[in-house]
């Protein structure tokens, strides 16, 4: 295929007939639900006006829940019309200019030992929740990201997937099974039934790290995820999964949080196999979202309160800021695998000894949900090198799901040439996406991104002060450390590794944060704005030191100076939307038309 223009609703061509049994929403359905969306967002942190908004974009205000009534009581409704054009003037296009973002911190999920509660019956807490709690204490802010991981297999070191595994406290990745599945599922929901209670909107970035010991980087794995290896589908074991919790918890949110919103990325910094498999992924926009709706439904909400969710849930991709075209082939010296990155615990906090998840039992609620998984559907691994569908990209069916995403996100880690920069340089990493994806794939993306009008997400953003891909070393300079921010120390806080303990290097840190903070408070740009930008949370790059192992008796990375700024800048952030969000309102209810009129 040529890159030239397709129809907007163009199915893909490869993979439709194992690209299961959804097929895309109509324009008028898409259309709908990204008109609720602006108007809830126009709504957002007014819960019971955000009720009536949606239930009246629904055509059914009389099933509204009961805040909606009191509220339509308390004073007349402005127009539908009215809080669209409120919406509109709250976007980025408005004279105003784009709103500030926050830096909101990330929730690493790197095994079992994050997800298992500590606990035999309830209340449960686990690793996974108490990061919630650091994050709310050290960010605040009004969102969260988590980043679940799980790990592939490649028995032949030939570049593919032969299966999925789960890493325990041991480091050995263990494969998945129906039962690990369903632990994984009820440990997310308990975590994120954490951030519901603390009214935080949801990120979710899924990442595959390499099980083995060759330390290959996710980016370049191409793997089908709708393809079962060794028994199971990426979609089987985290994509249903983490849909299903989801539901469990956003069904049970407290009566004191208005609904929440979500952004749920396919993947995390995994380009190949978007880039290869762009029709399944175009398919698994839609399943994955009804998924998401369906549990909702399946818990008893109204289909009032299930509109209102649809409006506010944003499925979409998130790839590398660079090599794109990267696809493993064996062997590997990057970060993110059992050899690069969870070694480096060994020793330290719950991985002094093995705390197998099997042996501990399931997780509350623990069970399938959903589609039963099928572990007799394993059989023997395939190598994804062998497979057919290993051919030139599709740039008709890539196209298809630029069209089709709510938001991109990229992982933000382009050098910088001087550590005294300018802020304009943290467009970096968007300038490099949008070029690559330009002028080596063949898909001018910008162009679309910016007539959609869709929101460009920092997925993965920070500064490590590393020299390594294997995160041993810390950088001698701040120039160094500057030109490379992708690379830190990974592990568990130890003194003589900490990059930023040389005065020069603190410095250097401050310096970053400072400018970050001040081009958030542009929402980015000028060229590249963004809506949100998410803090990578292990290592080095943990300066608000939310995973465990971030702080030990010894010391810590979390640097109360960056702590202090970014809780500073998020609450002004947010008072700032807010402000918006009553302009906008207070503009539509003036345009309201006068009762009897």
């Amino acid at each position: 295929m040529t890159g030239t223009a397709v129809q907007r609703r163009r199915g893909p061509q490869r993979g439709e007939g194992g690209g299961g049994g959804g097929a895309g929403s109509s324009p008028g359905e898409r259309r709908q639900r990204r008109g609720v969306s602006a108007l809830a967002l126009a709504a957002t942190g007014a819960g019971a006006l955000l009720l009536l908004v949606c239930a009246l974009a629904s055509g059914s205000p009389a099933a509204a829940a009961p805040a909606a009534a009191a509220a339509a009581a308390a004073k007349p409704m402005p127009s539908l019309a009215a809080v669209a054009a409120a919406a509109a003037a709250m976007s980025s296009g408005n004279p105003l200019g784009p709103p500030p973002v926050e830096l909101n911190p990330s929730v690493m999920i790197l095994g079992m030992f994050d997800w298992v509660p500590y606990q035999d019956q309830p209340p449960f807490t686990s690793r996974c929740s108490d990061m919630v709690d650091r994050a709310k204490a050290s960010a605040g802010g009004t969102r969260i990201n988590f980043v679940p991981t799980h790990y592939w297999q490649d028995k032949d070191s030939n570049g593919g997937v032969d299966a999925y595994c789960y890493m325990d406290s041991n480091m050995d990745c263990v494969r998945h099974t129906a039962q690990s599945i369903a632990s994984f599922r009820s440990g997310l929901e308990l975590c994120f039934r954490r951030a519901v209670e603390e009214g935080l909107g949801l990120s979710i970035v899924p990442h595959l790290d390499d099980g083995g010991r060759t330390a290959a980087w996710r980016n370049g794995l191409k793997f089908n995820p709708k393809q079962k290896y060794g028994g199971f589908s990426y979609e089987d074991v985290m994509l249903n999964p983490i849909a299903d919790a989801l539901a469990a918890a956003i069904a049970v949110t407290p009566s004191w949080v208005d609904p929440l919103p979500v952004w749920f990325a396919l993947q995390g910094e995994m380009s190949a196999t978007v880039l290869n498999y762009p029709g399944e992924y175009w398919y698994l926009l839609k399943e994955i979202r009804d998924r998401f709706l369906s549990g909702l439904r399946r818990r008893g909400l109204p289909e009032t309160l299930v509109a209102i969710h649809s409006g506010l849930t944003q499925v979409g991709v998130s790839f590398n800021f660079n090599k794109v075209l990267q696809v493993n082939t064996g062997g590997g010296v990057g970060g993110g695998s059992a050899a690069s990155v969870l070694a480096r615990f060994l020793g330290f906090g719950p991985f002094m000894q093995g705390r197998g998840l099997l042996g501990l039992g399931l997780g509350p609620g623990a069970g399938p949900d959903g589609p039963e998984l099928d572990p007799a559907l394993a059989g023997p691994a395939r190598s994804l090198l062998a497979s057919p569908d290993a051919a030139a990209l599709d740039l008709g069916a890539l196209r298809s799901l630029f069209e089709e995403i709510d938001f991109l996100g990229i992982s933000a880690y382009a050098a910088l040439d001087d550590p005294d920069f300018p802020m304009t340089a943290l467009q970096n990493a968007a300038f490099t996406f949008f070029g690559e994806m330009r002028d080596l794939v063949g898909l001018d993306v910008a162009p679309i991104i910016r007539r959609r009008g869709i929101d460009l997400h920092y997925s993965e953003f920070g500064l490590g002060g590393g020299s390594s891909p294997l995160g041993t070393a810390a950088a001698a300079t701040p120039a160094a450390a500057a030109r490379t921010p992708f690379y830190g120390v990974w592990g568990a806080y130890v003194p003589a590794n900490d990059p930023w303990a040389p005065p020069a290097m603190r410095a250097f840190l401050h310096s970053f944060f400072s400018k970050t903070l001040g081009w958030l408070v542009q929402g980015g740009g000028p060229t590249y704005t963004v809506s949100h930008c998410f803090l990578w949370g292990m290592g080095s790059w943990d300066v608000l030191g939310i995973y465990p192992e971030s702080t030990m008796p010894e010391g810590t990375y979390k640097d109360p100076q960056v702590v202090d700024s970014v809780r500073r800048h998020n609450a002004a952030a947010a008072a700032a939307v807010e402000q918006r969000r009553q302009a906008a309102m207070q503009q539509a209810q003036q345009s309201a038309p006068s009762p009897g009129k």
